[in-house]
């Protein structure tokens, strides 16, 4: 609207009298260099890579559930309204299960849209809100990230998902864009919602195909999460910090 013009003005205006302004994607750094800001350096947020890891894997939770090795578990992680793109979510997770009955949706959180949910999507395991060891367990037994969601600043569970070992699958933008590649997952185009089914539905052949190489994704998952674990970011933060100071 009309007001977005000054406002931008005095937000530059005030950041530009900084020595340093943060960023969490690089995308956003090209974004606001582009619009005149200056002195915008990229820092993630950290995901603690000691609580999300792939040892906390529960077969006794997944059992649970009532499901086995074969058969593959989707995982959302987020509050459940209609700005998390849950249309897509169910759409992708009908198109899967009519290629394999066995595919199922575990959805942890809650939300305006559960009630809904849970009447179109009857197999699907709603988990409610989970925390702590709990939630690393949660992501750790499933076994793909979907995360259909267009309206993050960032997207810290996608950080949760790759540090617990799993591949991702998500749109080309936030964290995703930032952390997730074709050796750990897939992107969708913003402006292309059958990319995100078609990424679910390679995902899933290469989960049946080939258990080695779908493995090996979720270990380039946690390598590049233990990347942006908070004693990593804390020197990185650390470090852009002495070099505000004693600019060259």
């Amino acid at each position: 609207g009309w007001l977005k013009r000054p406002i931008v003005g005095y937000l530059r205006k005030f950041h530009n009298k900084t020595a340093l302004t943060t960023v969490p994607t690089e995308r956003m750094r090209s974004e606001l260099s582009a619009i005149g800001f200056k002195n915008v350096r990229v820092l993630s947020r950290g995901v603690n890579a000691t609580l999300y890891d792939p040892a906390r894997r529960s077969e006794v939770l997944r059992s649970r559930w009532g499901l086995k090795a074969d058969n593959l578990i989707l995982i959302h992680v987020g509050r459940l309204a209609a700005e998390k793109n849950l249309e897509l979510l169910i759409k992708a997770y009908e198109r899967l299960k009519a290629q394999d009955p066995k595919v199922r949706l575990l959805l942890v959180g809650d939300g305006p849209e559960k009630a809904a949910m849970q009447a179109r999507i009857r197999d699907a395991i709603f988990a409610g809100m989970q925390t702590g060891e709990d939630l690393a367990s949660h992501y750790a037994s499933a076994d793909l990230f979907v995360f259909p969601s267009k309206t993050e600043t960032f997207g810290n569970v996608t950080l949760e998902a790759m540090a617990s070992g799993l591949p991702v699958v998500a749109f080309d933008y936030a964290a995703a864009a930032q952390y997730v590649t074709p050796q750990s997952g897939c992107l969708a185009d913003l402006d292309r919602d059958e990319d995100f089914v078609r990424g679910g539905l390679r995902m899933h052949a290469l989960f049946l195909q080939d258990p080695a190489a779908y493995a090996a994704m979720g270990g380039n998952s946690r390598l590049r999460a233990e990347r942006e674990s908070w004693p990593v970011v804390v020197k990185q933060f650390e470090s852009l910090l002495v070099e505000a100071m004693h600019p060259v």
